[in-house]
């Protein structure tokens, strides 16, 4: 099923994790499919970010909602906290002085890390061909 109500789920995660194909379109389906899919039992913290970065990238124009969170709390990206925590330690960053720095010093971060991720992520290959189809396009 494709088509701009359809989505990627645990479906097309299980599938990238064994086989990581080129195209994945197939694995899209429907808004009611995806909610009726059972829980995913995510037992790290690392294994819980690999998920949803998937899930992010391949449905980046939608808004991720998740079941089964304890509480409700604010909706905000590390760089918006008032401090960050290094993982894994209990050292801890504040970071309410700081933010514009942060945010110009993460566009170079993000200008070096790029290349090093060419053809390693999924949705590479259709996000250079949409690239290139602009850059023809441009005047």
């Amino acid at each position: 099923m494709q088509g701009p109500d359809t989505y990627y789920g645990l479906d097309a995660w299980r599938w990238w994790l064994s086989e990581a194909p080129s195209d994945m379109r197939k694995t899209r389906r429907s808004a009611d499919e995806v909610a009726d899919t059972d829980a995913c039992d995510v037992r790290s913290f690392r294994a819980l970010i690999k998920l949803v970065a998937f899930l992010n990238v391949m449905n980046k124009s939608d808004i991720l909602l998740f079941r089964g969170q304890g509480c409700d709390l604010p909706l905000l990206p590390s760089l918006m906290r008032e401090k960050w925590t290094v993982p894994g330690t209990s050292i801890s960053v504040p970071l309410d002085g700081e933010r514009v720095l942060y945010f110009e010093e993460l566009s170079q971060v993000c200008r070096r890390v790029a290349p090093l991720l060419v053809g390693l992520l999924p949705r590479h290959e259709g996000s250079a061909r949409r690239r290139r189809r602009t850059e023809r396009a441009a005047p």
